[in-house]
């Protein structure tokens, strides 16, 4: 089936596409606190005698043609030698059983996913700075979209029976268009699958002042991606435009940031979903990298390659609270922004907009 027919079955009929505006003199809501949990993340430490879960732990990279997720195969649970079936049931059971043993050594399954190939990830020179082809960068067809279609097969695959893999609890998905599709693809229309997708900025791409990193605003992602479906939550959370300007005033999207932005991100969502032993985050290989390194692994564990799906048990315990911002609001302009101009960049140094290739 041609991707174009599969998208017009997953989304619906693509309405035609007008230049997204952005508003900056809105009337905006103070800023979102949010008492979370502040955790530490770490390898689980082998109470139970056990080091390894998943066979690419100790591998340059993992992909999804791996069977049932890289689980390593016929393991055994000693301290809780009633959990019984699959591999992936006694893998459930045990998690649930440990941490209903150890309430100050949690147990988490958190699964990365990187969206399918990118128009961005195979363009290059002058095309990866031009607006018209690179703002907020869709995925390539045929091959990003059947990245993320491949996904959505394994998923249909590998939780039914003989597998029975352990589905979601909760789905976290950037909202930037390539990593909202592959999230959409993947889950969208999956019978009995997980229904609260959940967006959160703070899992965007660092690289921010690409183009190929700035997303639509909320409208846009309404209503030509999402449209009445109501497994997609979240989008009354992001601010609604996403701006040079948002990212200049905020710094949010800069490398040295992304640790503290990944942490209050992990941090929020293990106190809100406590009652969940298995989140999903679909985003982006450098973000996936980002929370790698703050679980208490090497980022580099997760590869290059788009389409992957790494899944790691984090071990966690709680250190104390702490009240977060979640977004703080820039300086407000008073100037309509068209993101495909490229406009309100008037006040914003040079230096930061500056892309390091001269084009016509």
């Amino acid at each position: 089936m041609k991707i174009v027919a599969l998208l017009a079955v997953l989304v619906g009929a693509a309405p035609v596409l007008s230049n997204p505006v952005c508003l900056q003199n809105e009337a905006r809501a103070a800023p979102t606190k949010t008492v979370v949990t502040r955790f530490s993340y770490m390898v689980p430490m082998g109470v139970d005698a056990l080091t390894q879960y998943f066979t690419q732990e100790k591998a340059a990279k993992y992909y999804a043609s791996v069977t049932a997720f890289g689980l390593v195969p016929s393991q055994t649970y000693a301290a809780f030698p009633t959990c019984t079936g699959t591999d992936w049931q006694r893998f459930k059971c045990y998690v649930e059983s440990h941490n209903k043993a150890h309430p100050q050594q949690l147990y988490k399954v958190v699964f990365l996913a990187r969206h399918g190939e990118g128009k961005h990830n195979v363009a290059s020179g002058c095309d990866l700075i031009n607006p018209d082809k690179m703002l907020d960068a869709d995925l390539t067809d045929p091959k990003g979209f059947n990245e993320a279609t491949a996904a959505r097969n394994y998923w249909a695959t590998a939780a039914a029976a003989p597998l029975n893999v352990w589905k979601p609890e909760k789905v976290y998905v950037s909202p930037l268009r390539r990593s909202t599709l592959a999230g959409y693809i993947t889950f969208n229309g999956l019978s009995s699958f997980v229904q609260d997708v959940t967006f959160k900025d703070e899992l965007g791409e660092y690289k921010g002042k690409q183009y190929y990193n700035r997303r639509h605003n909320t409208d846009w992602i309404q209503n030509n991606i999402i449209r009445s479906n109501t497994t997609f939550q979240g989008l009354d959370q992001l601010d609604f435009c996403d701006t040079e300007w948002l990212r200049y005033t905020l710094q949010w999207t800069q490398e040295t940031n992304m640790a503290t932005r990944v942490k209050n991100f992990l941090d929020e969502a293990f106190t809100v979903d406590a009652d969940k032993n298995f989140i999903y985050i679909t985003s982006h290989g450098g973000t996936s990298q980002a929370i790698l390194s703050v679980l208490g692994r090497s980022g580099s564990l997760f590869g290059g390659d788009t389409g992957q799906i790494y899944p790691v048990l984090v071990q966690y315990s709680s250190t104390a609270t702490a009240t977060i911002t979640k977004l703080s609001l820039p300086p407000a302009r008073t100037a309509a922004c068209s993101l495909s101009a490229g406009g309100c960049t008037s006040t914003i140094p040079a230096s930061f907009m500056a892309t390091g290739t001269t084009c016509p």
